[in-house]
Parts: structure tokens; sequence; C-alpha cells
């Protein structure tokens, strides 16, 4: 935790990957004159130990009760002032949000991931990434045999999971290159790459982790599974909050349509002041992926920044995450 040691305005910052952990700068985007601001390292990732560790208690569901665990035991707040989530972290907001729609003042998020099949096949197999970066999927590519590339991130699934580590961390250090490749529009410095690969003690826990959370599609269910009553993300009464969904007679009804879990369910938080920043040239998370939220929010606002592609590092988009938690301000006049 840090920032205002007393403040009442209290954020959470939730990382990206799964498994990328917090960086040492996580809280530079709040005024620490105003905000206190939890900084926390997701299960298996970061500090959080044992590192690496997949397990059945890390699913989507079981970090969301993390967060609302944090606000109960550690914040000590009724609701979170901020959260805030780029990447996967903006998967989580929305999910925590969409399940706690009471306890979240305000959401920031930034380069959206709705953890669909569309959005998932786009960034790890053929037909979407692969046409802007040829070069560098051809070696993410190359590394699997020729018979398993249908399905790429099933095939670097089964090697990073596997307890042969000749054969498990080559597969780390190449999962991890080619999204690494792709992540910044200008292209990641090649030494920067090279320690980043070099350290064993990320590559492997961050492979096993996004791999293990992209095969099984972030357990977010489907229509199908939803009309057969399964729903973990379904608010539980008393937490709707002012939502449209709750308005229109339960928060829980189904969406129709191929339509992402999160798209579905946005209802739940019509009424949650929303900012999002996406950059224009975002690779790893397709800008449509924001508009089709943004589309959904009744109180939102939603900047592409043009200059920018996935990184929250790439100066157009940090500027206008500053912007946005100085703007959030406002709501608790």
């Amino acid at each position: 935790m840090t920032g205002k040691a007393d403040s009442p305005h209290v954020a959470v910052y939730l990382h990206g990957g799964p498994g990328a952990g917090c960086g040492p700068n996580a809280a530079r985007l709040f005024d620490p004159e105003f905000y206190r601001v939890i900084v926390f390292d997701q299960r298996g990732s970061g500090r959080s130990r044992p590192n690496g560790e997949i397990a059945k208690a890390n699913k989507t569901w079981d970090l969301v009760a993390d967060i609302e665990r944090l606000r109960k035991e550690v914040a000590k707040v009724d609701k979170w002032a901020v959260v805030i989530g780029g990447s996967w972290g903006s998967t989580l907001a929305l999910a925590y949000a969409e399940k706690h729609p009471a306890r979240v003042q305000s959401l920031i998020l930034r380069g959206v991931f709705l953890f669909d099949r569309a959005s998932i096949d786009w960034l790890f197999n053929t037909g979407g990434a692969s046409e802007i970066y040829p070069d560098a999927f051809e070696r993410y590519a190359g590394a699997i045999a020729s018979g398993e590339r249908g399905d790429l991130l099933s095939a670097y699934h089964r090697r990073v999971m596997s307890d042969d580590m000749s054969v498990a961390l080559p597969a780390a250090r190449e999962f991890v290159r080619w999204e690494m490749s792709v992540s910044t529009l200008t292209g990641m410095d090649d030494a920067a790459l090279d320690a980043m690969l070099a350290d064993d003690g990320f590559a492997l826990p961050f492979a096993r982790a996004e791999t293990h959370f992209f095969v099984h599609g972030g357990w977010f269910p489907d229509e199908a599974a939803e009309a057969a009553g399964e729903d973990p993300g379904c608010p539980e009464a008393g937490e709707t909050g002012a939502s449209a969904a709750a308005a229109a007679g339960g928060p829980c009804a189904m969406g129709s349509g191929t339509v992402p879990y999160l798209v579905r369910h946005a209802d739940r938080i019509a009424h949650v002041p929303t900012w999002i920043v996406h950059g224009r040239c975002d690779i790893v998370c397709r800008p449509r992926a924001a508009f089709e939220v943004f589309k959904r929010l009744r109180t939102c606002r939603l900047e592409f920044v043009h200059n920018a592609g996935h990184s929250e590092g790439e100066p157009g988009t940090t500027s206008r995450l500053l912007a946005a938690t100085e703007d959030a301000k406002r709501l608790f006049a």
C-alpha cells in the first residue's frame, strides 16, 4: 500500500499477464497526496508465493474474490474509489466490477482484453497479429512441430507445463518473445528483451500462467453454460447497485448471440463512471474490444491514443491515464 495513509479514497491496481506481476512504478499514475493505492501481485505472479503456481485455486473468479477480500480486510472501505487495470488487468477489473458493481466508484481501463475466442486467436494463432508481425510470428510458430500448428496456444501450453525443463524453458522463452515483440509501437529494445528472456524466474511462470488462463478461456461461461445456470460472475443479492440490468429485471439475465461474457454483462456497470485508454495501434488487445465495452456504458469516456501500441509506458498512454486518475477526483469532492 502506498500514497496518503489516511485517505478514504482507495484505488486498487490490477497488473497484466496473467502472471506478469507489478512493476516498481505501478502506483505512479495516482496523486500520492490524494489517493491510497493498493498494488498486489496476483496468485502465482511476481512476489506472490509459490511463484508460477498453477492450481485449481488460480482462476479468474479466485482473483476476483481476492480483490474483494483486499477491499474488506486491507483497504477497509465500503467501495473502491478506483479500480484500474490494463490488458489482462482490464479483464479482471471488468470481471470484478460486474460481480461487485456496488463496490466500485470508478473504473479506469487500458488496453481492453475481453478473453473471448476471437481475441485469443487474434494474438496467439494465425490470421490476426501474425499478419502484422509475420517475421516474429514465423519464429513463434516455427518452435512448434508442423502437425501442431493448427492450435499454437495449446501446443505451447503443453510444452511450458512440462516437468522436463529442457522442453518447458525454451518454449516459455519463445512464447514470451512473441508477446513482447508485438507489445509496443516501436518494438522492444533487444537488450531488454534478451535480459527478460534470460530470467527463467520470469519467463516460465509468466508463460505458464498465461497459457493456463488462455486455454481455459478465463473460465468465463458461454451463453449455453449460462442458460444451464452457470454464472460465477453473477452479483449477489444487495450488490447490484444501480445497474441497468437490475432495473430491467435481474443482473443475471443471459445475453444473446455470440457476445463476449464481459460485454454481455456490461449493463451491470452501466452506471459506473469509466475511462478507457487504448492504443490505436495496439496489436495485443484489439481496439474493437474497447469500443464494444464503451458502447454498453452510459458514463464512459474512450480515448484512442494514435501514437501508441499496447504498453502502459508509451508516453501518450501514460499521460492519458494520469489525466484519468486526476479527472476521477471530482467524483469524491
